[in-house]
C-alpha cells in the first residue's frame, strides 16, 4: 500500500509525496514486496516524491553484498526519471563492516547519500553476522528542486537541529521505531514540512507540524 499527500506552498503545484506502508524490522528483514512497491509508485507519474522506512533492504540471509548493493542503486538511479526516491536504508557489508545507508534518487543520480551516524541497534546487528558496525561521520542538508532538505536515520533525530539547521524546506524522519517527527521538524523553517516513514510503528506521514501533532493525538486516542 501507498498514502499519498499533498504538500502546498512549497512549490507551483502541491507536492505529491507517497510513503510506502510496509512493516520493516532490524530482525527479520525486509518486505520481499518493497522494490517493486518503491519501482510502480516512482513511475507512475503520480508522485513527486516516494520513501519508505528504515531496514527496507535487509535481506532474510543478512547484509548486503556490495554488488548486491551496486545492482539496487542502479535500478533506483533507472526508476528516478521525474521522481525523487528515497527507499528508506540499505544494510550492508564490506571488509568485516556493517553501514545502514541512505540514498536519494532523482533523474538518474544519486544526488544525496549518507550512513547512520548513531547506533540505533546496528552494534547488535552487527554482531549477528560477525560484523563490526561502521556509523558514517556527516549529516548535512541537500537540494532539490530549488529546495532545502533534510534525511535523517531514526535514532538520528534532532540532529540536523542540533547541528544548527532551521531553514530545511522539508525535512525526513527514516525510521523503524522512532517517530517523533516534531522534533526533526525543528530543522525546518516556520512554513516548512516533514515526512515520517516508521517500520516498526507503521506511522507514514507528511505534512506540516500542526497537522503532524493533530493526527498523532488522534491515532492515540487523545
Amino acid at each position: 500500500m501507498i498514502s499519498l499527500f499533498k504538500l502546498d506552498n512549497l512549490t507551483e503545484e502541491p507536492l505529491k509525496v507517497g510513503i510506502i506502508n510496509v512493516g520493516t524490522s532490524s530482525l527479520s528483514g525486509t518486505d520481499p514486496n518493497i522494490f517493486s512497491l518503491i519501482q510502480e509508485a516512482s513511475t507512475s507519474g503520480e508522485h513527486d516524491i516516494v520513501v519508505a522506512p528504515e531496514y527496507s533492504f535487509l535481506p532474510p540471509p543478512g547484509p548486503l553484498q556490495v554488488p548486491e548493493l551496486s545492482d539496487y542503486l542502479q535500478l533506483f538511479k533507472e526508476s528516478s526519471n521525474e521522481t525523487l526516491i528515497i527507499p528508506g536504508t540499505f544494510i550492508w557489508k564490506e571488509d568485516g563492516k556493517l553501514r545502514n545507508s541512505c540514498y536519494a534518487f532523482y533523474n538518474g543520480e544519486i544526488i544525496h547519500q549518507h550512513s547512520k551516524i548513531k547506533n540505533g541497534g546496528e552494534i547488535k546487528l552487527a554482531e549477528k553476522y560477525g560484523l563490526q558496525y561502521q556509523p558514517g561521520d556527516s549529516l548535512r542538508p541537500f537540494t532539490w528542486k530549488g529546495l532545502k532538505l533534510g534525511i535523517e536515520i531514526c535514532a538520528e533525530v534532532e540532529s540536523l537541529a542540533r547541528s544548527g539547521v532551521r531553514d530545511l524546506d522539508l525535512v525526513f524522519l527514516i525510521a523503524c521505531g522512532m517517530n517523533r517527527l516534531e522534533y526533526s521538524m525543528a530543522a525546518v523553517h516556520q512554513k516548512g514540512y516533514g515526512v515520517l516513514a516508521d517500520g516498526d510503528s507503521k506511522f507514514y506521514f507528511a505534512g506540516d507540524r500542526a497537522e503532524f501533532l493533530k493526527r498523532r493525538k488522534k491515532r492515540l486516542g487523545f
